[in-house]
């Protein structure tokens, strides 16, 4: 099968995982044996495309209708109360489990993610629950619990579809009001638990040398916790068209890992140098950050990037980013379906490898001075395929992003590779440290002064009416049909 195929049949996958939003017919594994005579029947012919396709349509479809739980005695969901009855009405449930991911410690409480293992102590059950407990005592990673507690399966939050955003990570019920006894602390996550203790004390670092809100948003920079960021701050980085600079996310790596590019490369580095200097950092920040899913996913989209400008070859790069988007769908289908994150990161990644090029044509008078050449290119080519997205999300479309990008961008890099050297020290010489922090805060203070300001002003963002989703369709499919056409007139 040559490339051009191997596309076709990955988006054909995709498109069946997405179909399943639009209809509701159940199919089985056994209908793809169906496809075994085509196959024969159609090997070596020209038709042998449209059949695989379809089979690649139906196996999304398929692998989407598996990802959904069965409930039954045997799992945890089985046993729910339903979200509308009354809470006086809710039965408790008498059940053990152990935590399977790192505590979420919010302002009030804790969230945590833990994995069902029996209920009323004999009956041997699957299936993840989200407890919301109190911040102490406080429980880590392996725990292993005690739990008495009513459970909800999740329902919509007004607007927000609480449990379709909750399913991506095939959580199907909620705890509340817990009486949670620890039974045993196991080693069961043993080498995750080290890592996310290392995380814990670099977050301890950073709030012990830089004070609030400056502290929040470095740790949201580098450790994916942005929970304690005042909310008008995150609205105000939202405006200003900056979020990804707030998120571990496919656009934000993406970007960052070009800019890294583009500063090794003024050193006139080795190109192989420079691009395995990139990847080896990046695979070095994701492991000092715990290896959070969105992270991996993120660090994944972003070394197609850079696979795909070290190569230059248009063809292989879809092909790598198809590849590497079919993986995460085959681990979990409702990643492209519920997960804004990968929806972005995919998209972000695919516009800068459609229009990086053009944007360097679109800018090619401008000085290389600061990196401004290299950051408008780069925003400007993400932005091509995740504004209209964003839009049709958030309704809301920011007015100033190319100027809050200019402000900010040039330092990001700076910023990250100072804050990791200075946590570094500390571990060594935490008291000779004290001067590269107040650098940080620094910086850290004037980028939250610019968001503010530019966020504040009456025009950063306007609402963008609610669209709908065929219009979605029909902006994609101009910007593709555009972006072909005028590649087809060059080759002619």
């Amino acid at each position: 099968m040559n490339t051009n195929k191997a596309i076709m049949c990955g988006i054909a996958f995709m498109v069946g995982i997405v179909l399943t939003q639009f209809f509701s017919v159940q199919i089985s594994w056994f209908y793809l044996g169906l496809f075994i005579p085509l196959f024969i029947l159609f090997y070596k012919e020209k038709g042998i495309i449209i059949v695989l396709i379809l089979f690649c349509i139906t196996f999304g479809y398929v692998r989407f209708m598996y990802s959904i739980p069965v409930v039954n005695e045997n799992n945890i969901s089985y046993y729910n109360n339903p979200s509308k009855m009354e809470w006086a009405d809710m039965k408790d449930i008498q059940w053990q489990g152990i935590v399977v991911s790192e505590p979420d410690r919010r302002i009030d409480h804790t969230k945590l993610t833990v994995e069902a293992e029996k209920v009323y102590e004999s009956i041997d059950i699957s299936g993840l629950v989200l407890i919301k407990s109190s911040l102490y005592p406080e429980y880590s990673l392996g725990d292993r619990l005690d739990v008495n507690c009513k459970l909800v399966t999740p329902d919509k939050i007004e607007a927000f579809a609480y449990d379709d955003y909750l399913s991506r990570y095939n959580i199907y019920s909620l705890c509340y009001s817990p009486q949670i006894e620890l039974v045993e602390v196991t080693d069961k996550f043993f080498i995750r638990k080290n890592i996310l203790e290392f995380k814990d004390r670099v977050h301890n670092i950073i709030q012990s040398n830089i004070v609030e809100p400056e502290s929040s948003v470095l740790s949201a920079m580098l450790l994916a916790r942005k929970r304690s960021i005042p909310v008008d701050i995150v609205d105000n980085f939202s405006r200003a068209g900056v979020s990804h600079l707030l998120a571990i996310s496919g656009m934000h790596v993406a970007i960052i890992s070009m800019l890294i590019v583009k500063f090794l490369s003024s050193f006139y580095l080795p190109k192989k140098i420079t691009y395995s200097g990139t990847l080896i950092l990046l695979f070095l920040y994701i492991l000092m950050i715990g290896f959070p899913a969105s992270a991996i996913r993120a660090g994944m989209m972003g070394s197609v990037v850079l696979l795909a400008d070290y190569f230059g070859r248009v063809n292989k790069s879809y092909f790598a980013l198809l590849l590497v988007a079919v993986c995460t769908l085959l681990f979990n289908p409702k990643l492209i379906v519920f997960d804004l994150g990968w929806q972005l990161s995919f998209l972000a990644v695919l516009s800068l490898i459609l229009f990086s090029g053009d944007m360097e044509k679109l800018f090619i008078k401008l000085p290389k001075l600061f990196g401004i050449k290299a950051i408008l290119q780069t925003t400007f080519a993400a932005q091509i395929l995740t504004l209209p997205w964003l839009m049709y999300k958030f309704s809301q479309m920011s007015l100033i992003f190319p100027i809050a990008n200019i402000l900010l961008l040039p330092v990001l890099p700076c910023l990250m590779c100072l804050a990791i050297i200075s946590i570094c020290l500390s571990f060594f010489i935490p008291n000779l440290t004290s001067p590269l922090f107040w650098i940080i805060y620094g910086l850290l203070n004037k980028q939250i002064d610019i968001v503010n300001y530019l966020g504040s002003l009456s025009l950063a963002a306007i609402s963008v009416p609610n669209i709908s989703f065929m219009v979605i369709v029909f902006i994609y499919t101009s910007i593709f049909f555009i972006k072909f056409r005028l590649s087809y007139v060059k080759k002619q």
